[in-house]
C-alpha cells in the first residue's frame, strides 16, 4: 500500500518527463541494431513503465526497509536530472552547431545548471520534504 498517493502521481509525472526527454536523445544517438525493432517510442515507453514499476516495487519494500522510500525518490529525481541535462545539451548543440571547444563547454555548463536547479527543486519539495516545515 502506498503511504501517499501524491508520491505515486509525482513519480508518474517524473517518469513521463523522463520518457519525453528520452525521445530526442534516442533520436540523436541513433539506435543500435538490436534495439531498432523497439523504436524510439517503444524505448521511451519502456523507460516510463520501468520507472513507475520500480517506484511501486521499492515503495512496497519500504514497509520493511523504510529508507528505500527516500532512496527510490532520490534515484528517480537523479534519472530525471540526467535526462534533462542530456536533453538541454542536445538542444543547445542542435541550435548552435558547436560540438567542441568553448562553445560546447558553455552549452554543457548551461545544461548542468538547468539540471542542478531542477534537482534542487525536486529534492527539496519531494525527496526530502519535511512534514513539519516551519516557513
Amino acid at each position: 500500500m502506498l503511504n501517499n498517493k501524491k508520491d505515486l502521481k509525482i513519480a508518474a509525472l517524473a517518469a513521463f518527463l523522463i520518457a519525453l526527454l528520452a525521445i530526442p536523445i534516442i533520436n540523436n544517438l541513433g539506435l543500435p541494431p538490436f534495439l531498432k525493432s523497439f523504436g524510439t517510442l517503444g524505448i521511451s515507453t519502456a523507460l516510463f513503465i520501468f520507472t513507475v514499476a520500480g517506484f511501486l516495487l521499492l515503495n512496497f519494500l519500504s514497509r520493511w526497509f523504510p529508507i528505500l522510500r527516500q532512496i527510490t525518490k532520490f534515484t528517480i529525481v537523479g534519472g530525471l536530472n540526467t535526462f534533462l541535462d542530456f536533453a538541454v545539451l542536445n538542444f543547445l548543440i542542435a541550435s548552435s552547431g558547436m560540438v567542441s571547444g568553448a562553445g560546447f563547454g558553455f552549452s554543457k555548463g548551461i545544461s548542468f545548471i538547468v539540471a542542478t536547479i531542477n534537482s534542487y527543486f525536486w529534492n527539496r519539495h519531494w525527496t526530502f520534504e519535511s512534514r513539519n516545515r516551519e516557513e
